[in-house]
């Protein structure tokens, strides 16, 4: 019903009525976030868990400082309309303050180059560096910078048939990006980055694969 109704003797002035409360219009508390701090984080740690890490999705330009984390690399794929993974701190403010980059801390966090057109998972990094806040950064526990193997056989493939200066130039962007992941790391000590074919668990932290 609206909240305006005319009289009969002037329907010219509109008169307010002023609707009672219910019950139902009260605010209401959350009996999720009454719960226990302890039983709290361990639902916090339960949903936020992803069996194999978080994957970066890749997007173009280069110059979107906007990135999304997804469950499983088809979930990350540019073609997929899968959702992102869960973000609990979005919520509300207490949840910001009790979630806020757990599910870094809590997951491996995977960089996967699958298509040779996409950039090396070492730049995708260095892009989510530039546009993650530092608070997200100091979460961080291991990153993973893979290529699947086909897109690894058609980097072989392109070496056999690249001229020297193009072999000169990647030498030199190689070096660049292993500065910049060292400087991440000693900024960092807690992360463990590893590149394609080292297992994270054999490396001490703050060190570069």
């Amino acid at each position: 019903m609206s909240e305006y109704v005319y009289s009969f003797r002037n329907f010219t002035r509109p008169i307010r009525l002023t609707q009672p409360s219910s019950p139902d219009s009260a605010p209401q508390t959350s009996r999720l976030l009454n719960l226990p701090t302890e039983l709290r984080f361990m639902i916090w740690d339960y949903a936020l868990s992803e069996p194999t890490g978080l994957y970066y999705r890749h997007t173009a330009p280069a110059r979107d400082r906007t990135f999304k984390l997804y469950p499983s690399l088809a979930a990350a794929s540019p073609t997929s309309s899968a959702p992102a993974a869960p973000c609990l701190e979005a919520v509300c403010r207490q949840l910001h303050g009790e979630t806020a980059g757990l599910s870094l801390r809590l997951n491996a966090l995977n960089f996967v180059r699958t298509d040779i057109t996409h950039p090396p998972p070492v730049r995708q990094f260095l892009r989510f560096v530039a546009a993650a806040p530092d608070y997200q950064l100091e979460q961080l526990r291991t990153i993973n910078l893979r290529s699947t193997p086909d897109v690894l056989a058609q980097l072989a493939d392109a070496k056999v048939v690249a001229s020297r200066i193009n072999r000169y130039l990647g030498g030199v962007t190689y070096i660049v990006n292993s500065i910049a992941l060292t400087a991440f790391c000693d900024a960092y000590p807690q992360a463990v980055v590893c590149r394609d074919g080292t297992e994270p668990l054999q490396s001490a932290p703050g060190t570069l694969e």
